[in-house]
């Protein structure tokens, strides 16, 4: 790594830049670490005098591209880099490109542009703006956890703040735990999401041991609404399992009109057993019956099923939804769509820092991918311009899996004055 004069490098960044990217420094400094280089954190009024900084993050012009979410700068300078971008998620999209050179031992090269143009179009960070005319819709496993093995209130902040960036009509969660919930105080995971406009399809308490619902799906009611919607709790569980992990493997169902498109939508969000494919087929009969109830009072009406499947594509569980007549959505998309599975290692609070930080990158197959969309109804309706998912390390620093999202539209509208 020839880029930097001195060592340690020091990652230095400013409190009073327009986006404060301590954050970002601390990426940075960890990302520096696991290249073998030794790195320090600095807040720009604590350097020496004197000192160069080996990184710096901050604003360098004050221009109006440099507000743009999906935009960054990254300039070899001085024996050192200066890093720009409009948002964390950019950030992230930087320190991958200069991961990708570090290790390949190639020289870092001067960039300036969008997330889109520094991957090539392979990043589906890159797609924060809304397409007119289409649904768009997040599948995120938040990650179930106490309070005393990782601070999720910052973890919720995390989650709700990377989903409202991405606007979606609505976000269906598993693992959505009691500690998620009220313990959190003013960072619970239900009150975040009001606060961006998201509304709850049903009450949090649900019929299971932990009486609350881990599979909530939250959606904007200026843009949706909401016809009807249940929970249901697993009937067929694993044997001996703790009383969380019994209580969180259910499903939430909703029926939704979209306002403006006058499109009607059946959602299933479901969470599968995690120990056995046994109880995961079975649970997916109780589910599929629940559909086929659906689509006979709402005929005519697509349905997406996502969530957390605990079961890859090569097995009796997503076989048998297959075999129903349900179609992958990443097979249908015509636009970009990632190749690797969701889930990744557990994120780790780290003490140096005093925050969540991502443990490791995103790999694997897509065939070994628990995460999965999958839709019933005609393939010639739906168009899917893009199967997305988030891997930047905003994602990867308050779960376990990335989300995973769609862009979607329907060729057919309601007959009549919308409902």
């Amino acid at each position: 790594m020839d880029c930097f004069e001195h060592v340690p490098v020091r990652v230095v960044y400013s409190s009073r830049d327009r986006m404060s990217p301590r954050r970002c420094a601390a990426w940075m400094v960890q990302l520096l670490r696991q290249c073998g280089t030794e790195s320090l954190l600095t807040e720009a009024g604590d350097l020496p005098s004197g000192l160069p900084a080996g990184v710096r993050l901050g604003s360098t012009s004050g221009l109006p591209e440099e507000t743009r979410p999906d935009w960054l700068h990254i300039r070899p300078v001085n024996g050192g880099l200066l890093l720009t971008a409009g948002s964390e998620i950019a950030y992230s999209a930087a320190l991958d490109a200069l991961e990708k050179a570090w290790r390949r031992n190639l020289p870092v090269q001067a960039f300036s542009g969008s997330i889109a143009e520094l991957s090539g179009g392979r990043n589906t960070d890159a797609y924060l703006e809304r397409n007119p005319g289409e649904w768009r819709l997040i599948f995120s496993n938040v990650l179930f956890d106490d309070l005393q093995r990782k601070p999720n209130p910052e973890r919720n902040r995390l989650c709700a703040g990377l989903l409202d960036r991405y606007c979606p009509d609505a976000v269906a969660m598993q693992e959505c735990g009691p500690y998620l919930r009220e313990p959190c105080g003013p960072d619970d995971i239900a009150r975040l999401m009001r606060q961006a406009g998201y509304a709850e399809t049903v009450p949090p308490v649900a019929e299971n041991p932990d009486r609350t619902n881990y599979t909530p799906i939250f959606y904007r009611s200026d843009r949706l609404r909401l016809l009807e919607s249940a929970y249901h709790h697993y009937r067929h569980q694993a044997p001996g399992i703790s009383a969380d992990d019994f209580s969180s493997k259910g499903m939430t169902w909703a029926v939704f009109e979209h306002i403006a498109l006058r499109q009607r939508l059946i959602l299933l969000n479901t969470h599968f057993c995690t120990q056995s494919d046994v109880p995961r087929l079975l649970q997916a009969g109780e589910l599929i019956g629940i559909c086929q109830r659906l689509c006979e009072k709402y005929p005519d009406t697509p349905v997406l099923l996502g969530g957390d499947f605990n079961t890859v594509l090569d097995s009796m569980t997503y076989r048998r939804c297959i075999e129903q007549g349900f179609a992958d959505c990443i097979f249908l998309s015509t636009g970009a769509s990632p190749r690797y599975r969701a889930h990744h290692a557990y994120p780790k609070f780290d003490p140096e820092f005093g925050m969540m930080m991502p443990d490791g990158d995103i790999g694997g197959s897509f065939e070994q991918s628990v995460d999965h969309i999958l839709y019933l109804g005609p393939t010639d309706r739906l168009r899917i311009s893009t199967y997305g998912m988030m891997t930047n390390r905003i994602a990867r620093s308050f779960s376990d899996h990335c989300p995973v999202w769609l862009d979607f539209s329907f060729s057919k509208t309601l007959e009549g004055p919308a409902s």
